[in-house]
């Protein structure tokens, strides 16, 4: 249900240059775009993704030390189940995340918040959005650059 899918202690992988988009159903867990399922899925580099129209988050964390740059992640869709694992954000750091850092990604007209963060020690900077929880870029109250000016960022598909 998830266009790449991440199981337990699943770690140190790169996952980069993918069009993940159409993925998840409405009244079913587990969907979105990209998905560290599990407490252990640690380390990963996350680089220069298109992610687009999923259903649930365009990206979910549930591991530590995971680092994501350079994607576009737009258009998540809210499932109808009532877990915020199921709704449309941008990229959602669950609770039992820890340490995870955002770089130059833009998070944009997703249903759910653009980054929604519930993990601890998650930072970054030069994010592009319009709305986050929990989280704020380096030095501003929450991204560096609003879904209205897009910055040119380097991506290659």
């Amino acid at each position: 249900m998830a266009g790449i899918y991440s199981k337990y202690i699943c770690v140190h992988n790169y996952v980069a240059y993918n069009d993940v988009y159409e993925n998840g159903e409405l009244d079913k867990d587990y969907g979105g775009g990209i998905r560290l399922m599990c407490r252990k899925t640690n380390y990963w580099i996350v680089e220069n993704n298109m992610v687009l129209n999923n259903t649930g988050p365009g990206i979910f964390v549930r591991g530590d030390y995971n680092t994501f740059r350079y994607n576009i992640v737009r258009e998540s869709k809210n499932g109808t189940l009532p877990y915020e694992s199921t709704k449309g954000h941008g990229i959602y750091v669950h609770g039992a995340g820890r340490n995870s850092t955002l770089y130059k990604n833009i998070f944009c007209d997703n249903e759910g918040e653009d980054i929604y963060n519930v993990g601890r020690g998650t930072t970054g900077d030069e994010n592009t959005c319009d709305s986050t929880f929990n989280y704020d870029d380096e030095g501003i109250t929450g991204c560096t650059y609003s879904c209205g000016i897009l910055p040119a960022i380097p991506f290659i598909i």
